[in-house]
C-alpha cells in the first residue's frame, strides 16, 4: 500500500503486507489489473470534466505509478486535454474557471481538482499533464503520477492481481467523503455508497 503525502506535516509511507485505514478517507474499491505488461495496469472508460464524460479517451490502459512525477500519456491524447482545458490563470479566479478531470475506471470516477492538476510556473500556470509515448505492445499508455496518488491511497494486491484505490486521508485536510460512481444508461455520474521524470519513460528505453 501506498501513502503519498501533500505537505511537509506528514510522511509518506509505504506498507508491506496489508493496507492501513487510517490513511483511507472513502471506501476503498477494487480494481481488476488489465494485461501481462507486468505495469499495475488497468483500464479508463473515459476521461470526465466535472460529470461529463469528453469521449477522448475510451478503453484507455493506464499504469498506477509511483515513478512518474506528474500524470502522463499518449501525445495526442494529452495535447486534446490541454487544448479543452485551456489552462493560462492559476490564480484562484483563475482555477475556478476550470472543471475537476476525473477518470471512469471500473464504474467509479477517480477525480482531480484544478489545483490538483496545475502547477504554477514562473510568468504562467501549466497542466501536470506530460506526453509519454510507449510503443506496442506494452502501450499506448497513461500513467497515474504523483498528483494522482498524493489524492488517492492506493493498494496493490499481487495474489489476486487487483489495484485497490481510495480517497486519502491528510493531516489537517478534510477528504471527500465519497467517490463518484458512472450510471452507465445516462452517462452523468452521480454520489456512490519541478522535474519531469518517468520511471516508465526510463523502462521503455
Amino acid at each position: 500500500s501506498v501513502f503519498f503525502s501533500n505537505s511537509d506535516s506528514e510522511a509518506s509511507e509505504i506498507t508491506f503486507g496489508g493496507m492501513k485505514e487510517e490513511h483511507m478517507g472513502s471506501e476503498l474499491f477494487w480494481v481488476p489489473v488489465k494485461g501481462n505488461s507486468g505495469y499495475w495496469q488497468v483500464e479508463i472508460d473515459d476521461i470526465y470534466f466535472d460529470k461529463k464524460p469528453q469521449s477522448i479517451c475510451k478503453g484507455c490502459r493506464v499504469a498506477v505509478d509511483t515513478g512518474t512525477s506528474e500524470l502522463a500519456g499518449p501525445s495526442d491524447t494529452i495535447s486534446d486535454l490541454r487544448r479543452l482545458l485551456g489552462v493560462v490563470d492559476c490564480s484562484e479566479a483563475g482555477l475556478a474557471k476550470l472543471p475537476q478531470m476525473g477518470f471512469a475506471v471500473n464504474g467509479r470516477i477517480l477525480s482531480l481538482s484544478p489545483k490538483e492538476y496545475t502547477s504554477g510556473v514562473e510568468g504562467g500556470c501549466s497542466l501536470s499533464l506530460m506526453s509519454l509515448d510507449i510503443p506496442p505492445p506494452k502501450g499506448p499508455l497513461f500513467v497515474f503520477g504523483i498528483p494522482f496518488l498524493q489524492k488517492y491511497y492506493t493498494v496493490y494486491d499481487h495474489a489476486n492481481s487487483k489495484v485497490g484505490f481510495a480517497v486519502a486521508k491528510h493531516e489537517g485536510q478534510v477528504p471527500e467523503p465519497m467517490l463518484l460512481s458512472v450510471d452507465q444508461h445516462t452517462g452523468p455520474a452521480k454520489p456512490a455508497a519541478t522535474r519531469t521524470s518517468s520511471f516508465l519513460a526510463l523502462k521503455k528505453k
